[in-house]
């Protein structure tokens, strides 16, 4: 898969992942170590439901201490399971492991769920790390159901990512006209708040007049934070003190036609072509997609490739594709249901195995439920045949155009013939 990645990262080759040959063979791959991924993402979806329910149980007091008790161990053994992961891909391919970002999401994502299971971070930050690890762990169970080949997940989630890319970059620019009309605000409708001299006020008051510091730009941080709100749209314009300086109707005004108007519409087209690029090019994207997660998982299972078979005896068809029993090529059935058929590896006659007396169905673990992996995708079969159609049209071509030029080679030889007797007849 090395190479593969590669091109799955490259925007030159990246294209190449659509032919049959590269396709057929993630197909194959997907479909090999699918069962692997399936038992992660089960597991990290246990994770992931224990941990939330956990939270919110423990920390709104709810629930009977039997409920907290098995949410308890049934978390603290999944959490085991994802530290385990973890060190054990940092072991086998600690440089890969280190390059990745959503490594150190799941090492955070461990390091607070032990804190929340064993009860030692301080009490002012236990919400405080449990919203983190619900945030966290909704990140991640996005990003496993990214990879899930079906329902077009791989193409939103790298809309998702690709759109969320372009705000930023297009933000980092952007973000000093944002930055200016804060200062602009905080300068023009700045109004200091004044010390609570009544200590009998009701907490609606105190509501009240935390609101009216937030639409007073009475702090920096505060304008900058009502800025930002303001540049969605919401103005809460009748809570604003225009009257306090006459200009802040001209900022404000600039302020509308530049941000709201034109700033947000252009964020706006820029997501929808971005999208639009990327659904354009869906097929291209979920082999892309699933070349990534079939090498990030093969980095790991190659390094213990012979012990993993030995311990799943189900998966002995995995032998097929190991170094030791070369397989040179495969057969499809495109008339068979695409049925997938490889050579009898208990006859070492290459000759005699291209014969379809000695072709066996390739079987996996997929034959306990379903016929998965003894067929090739319909999608691939059908862009083997535009391969094959579009050769052959060129092959047609070529030798079309070959015929041409010999039959040109031929009228210029007789015209030259036919010169050269005018020639001598002229001449006499």
């Amino acid at each position: 898969m090395t190479s593969i990645e590669y091109i799955s990262k490259s925007k030159e080759h990246k294209q190449l992942l659509m032919h049959p040959l590269i396709a057929s063979f993630l197909s194959l791959k997907w479909n090999r170590l699918v069962l692997f991924f399936y038992i992660n993402f089960l597991l990290c979806t246990l994770f992931a439901v224990t941990t939330v329910t956990y939270i919110l149980v423990y920390y709104n007091h709810q629930g009977s201490s039997t409920l907290k008790d098995l949410l308890r161990v049934a978390m603290f053994i999944l959490t085991i399971y994802i530290a385990a992961r973890e060190m054990f891909q940092f072991t086998f391919s600690p440089c890969t492991y280190l390059k990745g970002l959503e490594n150190y999401l799941e090492c955070t994502l461990v390091v607070l769920v032990m804190l929340i299971l064993f009860d030692v971070c301080p009490i002012s930050y236990r919400r405080t790390f449990g919203s983190l690890s619900i945030l966290f762990i909704a990140i991640e169970i996005f990003l496993l159901a990214g990879s899930l080949p079906f329902w077009s997940f791989s193409t939103h989630y790298v809309m998702l990512r690709t759109v969320t890319y372009s705000f930023l970059k297009s933000l980092s620019l952007y973000a000093i006209i944002l930055l200016a009309f804060a200062l602009s605000f905080f300068t023009l409708l700045h109004e200091p708040t004044e010390e609570e001299t009544d200590g009998s006020k009701s907490g609606d008051d105190n509501g009240d007049e935390d609101d009216g510091d937030f639409n007073k730009f009475s702090n920096l941080g505060l304008s900058i934070m009502k800025t930002l709100v303001m540049s969605t749209g919401e103005f809460d314009v009748a809570s604003i003190d225009f009257k306090a300086n006459a200009f802040s109707y001209v900022v404000f005004m600039m302020f509308l036609f530049l941000v709201t108007i034109i700033l947000l519409n252009l964020l706006n087209g820029l997501a929808v072509s971005d999208t639009q690029a990327i659904k354009s090019e869906a097929e291209l994207t979920n082999f892309i997609r699933r070349a990534q997660v079939l090498a990030r998982y093969e980095c790991v299972l190659a390094t213990s490739y012979s012990t993993v078979f030995k311990i799943l005896p189900f998966c002995h068809e995995f032998d097929t594709f190991d170094e030791t029993k070369p397989i040179y090529n495969i057969r499809i059935k495109p008339n068979d249901n695409n049925q997938i058929l490889i050579p009898d590896t208990n006859n070492t006659n290459d000759e005699v195995n291209q014969t379809d007396d000695n072709l066996r169905p390739l079987l996996c673990f997929h034959r306990l439920c379903c016929n998965r992996c003894t067929h090739m995708d319909s999608k691939i079969v059908k862009l083997a045949f535009q391969c094959l159609e579009k050769t052959a049209r060129e092959q047609h071509e070529e030798n079309e155009k070959e015929k041409h030029n010999e039959r040109l080679t031929r009228m210029e030889e007789t015209l030259e013939t036919i010169v050269d007797k005018l020639n001598d007849i002229l001449n006499k």
